[in-house]
């Protein structure tokens, strides 16, 4: 026997997902006659959700996708997790799992990495370092500068610290940016300056150490 794994995304299955975790919770306490309703409620909705294109079981290009998207959107949950994830979109654990590890990733180390990206736009907006851990489920901010230094190579805290001296040199800019003093102040001196029309400095992007 073969299945198929629908797309826990498109919207006819999401309204039979709604469907049958409402009726999970109220199904003791249904009046008998309003059994059979329920009954043919839940075999249309499983009829329309069967009309969506599935998933094929080996497609791992598809759940890899599906899942990405599923992160991004719940990143800030602390349950995050393959077997959250794989729940959501409709496929086994190890079928997850296999999808990431084809390109020699893990669901977790995905995980990780998109909180540190995050991480880093919102030391650049200007939070501190304990808001910015504690925002993406870190306990201990030291552990947090750790994985953030391991990963792009600066500590969280001198990049906190430039982004502060840059905007300051923004404001107090007059007839052009002196590039020099941010460098000076951040060490970077050796780097070209960053530019974008009108000559105005953008911060040098950080990039994941290999």
């Amino acid at each position: 026997m073969t299945g198929s794994v629908l797309d826990a995304t498109a919207p006819a299955v999401i309204l039979l997902s709604g469907y049958l975790a409402a009726l999970s919770s109220t199904i003791d306490s249904l009046p008998l006659g309003a059994l059979p309703a329920a009954r043919n409620a839940t075999i249309e909705l499983l009829a329309a959700a069967l009309q969506t294109p599935a998933l094929g079981p080996h497609s791992t290009g598809a759940t890899r996708s599906t899942a990405e998207t599923y992160i991004e959107r719940n990143l800030r949950e602390n349950r995050l997790s393959a077997g959250e994830i794989s729940r959501a979109i409709g496929v086994s654990v190890r079928s997850l799992q296999r999808a990431f590890e084809e390109s020699g990733d893990s669901v977790s180390a995905f995980i990780r990495l998109r909180r540190l990206a995050r991480a880093r736009d919102d030391l650049t907006s200007g939070l501190t370092v304990s808001q910015v851990a504690r925002r993406w489920h870190y306990t201990d901010p030291s552990h947090f500068s750790r994985s953030f230094k391991r990963h792009f190579g600066v500590n969280p805290s001198d990049l906190a610290a430039h982004t502060d001296q840059y905007h300051c040199d923004e404001v107090s800019r007059q007839g052009g940016v002196r590039y020099d003093r941010w460098a000076s102040a951040s060490g970077a001196s050796g780097r070209e300056p960053m530019t974008s029309g009108g000559g105005h400095m953008s911060m040098p992007p950080l990039t994941p150490q290999t």
